[in-house]
């Protein structure tokens, strides 16, 4: 639990501290930097153009941010279902346990 918990303020404090420029300058900078490779898909035969390379380096960085997101998304999902999970587990053995301690 404390390991799922520990996940959620990491993520929560990682996308709040870190910018979007940070993330993708340490992250994904290769991501963009490819878009830089005149031959980066076997059909160009011609150098790309700076519009294209334009287009490229936006796009590259639309899908880098998109995966940030979800990946704090999915560490959200993680923590709440585990959570979830303990308080269920909690609330439906807890009493039992108290009962067989005060027999004891």
């Amino acid at each position: 639990m404390m390991i799922g918990y520990g996940t959620l303020i990491y993520s929560l404090v990682n996308s709040a501290i870190i910018t979007d420029e940070e993330y993708i300058s340490w992250s994904y900078s290769y991501e963009i930097k490819e878009c830089e490779n005149p031959y980066t898909k076997p059909e160009w035969t011609a150098p790309k153009i700076p519009t294209e390379i334009e287009k490229c380096k936006e796009e590259a960085r639309t899908t880098i941010l998109q995966r940030r997101v979800y990946n704090k998304k999915t560490d959200v999902i993680n923590w709440i279902v585990r959570w979830t999970l303990f308080l269920i587990l909690f609330i439906t053995h807890f009493p039992f346990m108290l009962r067989k301690e005060k027999d004891i």
